[in-house]
C-alpha cells in the first residue's frame, strides 16, 4: 500500500512529529492545559515596574498631543493641520494618581488541542481559495491579559498587545488614576517529551511564526537545557514537572 501523501505543508517539508505518537506526549499537553494560567502568567507576565508605568504615562501624552491642544481653560481638539507646538502638553502639565504594582490574573478564554494553522488567502473578486494547511500546533490558549490602563481612557491594542490608539474621557481634567483593562491574546504551545535539535525546533516554529506573527509561542519540554537559546530566538520557554 502507497504511503499517503502529505496534507499540510509542514509534512511537505519533511518535518514529522514523531512525538504524536507517545503517550507522554500527551501528558505534557494536559499538564499545559491544567497549569495553563501558571504557564502564561509565570513565563511572560510580570508585575507593573516602572519601565511599565513610565511607558503607558508617555503613550498617554503623546495621545493627548496627537488630538488635543492646551488652553487656558482647559484643552480642545486639535484643528486639522495645526502644527503649533508652543501649546503642546508636557508630562509636567499631567498628574498621575498612585501606580498599581500587582497584577491581576489572568482569564483563560478557550484551550484547543492540535490547533490547525491555515495560510488564508482567497481572492475576493473570483471567490477561488488558495489557501493552506501549514501545520498543527499542539495547543492553542486565548486568555485575556490584565494591562495597565488610566481610569476614564480608552486604550486599544494590537494583537500582540502593543498600544495602537488611546482615546481621551474626560478632556477637562488632566488628573489621571491608574486602573487595569483587559486584551485578548494567543499563546501557542509546542510541546516536546525531548528536546529535537534546536535547527528542527526553530524551522517547525518560524514556520508557523510566519502565519501567526501577532501570537505568543511557547515550548514546553521536560528537558530545559535549551532554555536560554530558544528564548535568544525570540520564543518562550517552559519546563514542565
Amino acid at each position: 500500500m502507497a504511503a499517503p501523501r502529505a496534507k499540510t505543508l509542514q509534512q511537505t517539508l519533511g518535518f514529522v512529529d514523531e512525538d504524536l505518537k507517545r503517550n507522554s506526549h500527551d501528558e505534557i499537553i494536559s499538564w499545559c492545559q491544567k497549569n495553563a494560567k501558571n504557564i502564561i502568567t509565570e513565563t511572560l507576565l510580570e508585575d507593573y515596574t516602572e519601565k511599565h508605568i513610565d511607558s503607558i504615562k508617555t503613550h498617554l501624552l503623546s495621545a493627548l498631543n496627537m488630538r488635543f491642544v492646551k488652553k487656558d481653560n482647559g484643552i480642545s481638539y486639535r484643528p486639522q493641520y495645526y502644527s503649533k507646538t508652543s501649546d503642546q502638553f508636557s508630562m509636567s502639565d499631567l498628574s498621575f494618581g498612585k501606580p498599581i504594582e500587582k497584577r491581576s490574573n489572568v482569564s483563560i478564554i478557550n484551550i484547543t488541542w492540535e490547533y490547525l494553522i491555515r495560510s488564508h488567502n482567497k481572492n475576493t473578486r473570483t471567490g477561488y481559495d488558495n489557501s493552506k494547511d501549514i501545520g498543527f500546533i499542539d495547543l492553542l490558549i486565548t486568555a485575556s491579559i490584565p494591562s495597565l490602563s488610566f481610569e476614564g481612557v480608552s486604550i486599544e491594542r494590537n494583537t500582540d498587545g502593543s498600544i495602537s490608539f488611546v482615546e481621551i474621557g474626560d478632556r477637562d481634567n488632566l488628573n489621571f488614576n491608574f486602573n487595569e483593562q483587559y486584551y485578548q491574546l494567543n499563546f501557542l504551545v509546542e510541546a516536546k517529551t525531548r528536546m529535537p535539535t534546536l535547527g528542527e525546533l526553530f524551522r517547525q516554529l518560524n514556520l508557523y511564526k510566519q502565519y501567526r506573527p501577532n501570537d505568543k509561542f511557547i515550548v514546553v519540554c521536560p528537558d530545559d537545557s535549551k532554555k536560554s537559546i530558544i528564548e535568544e530566538q525570540g520564543f518562550y520557554f517552559t519546563k514542565c514537572q
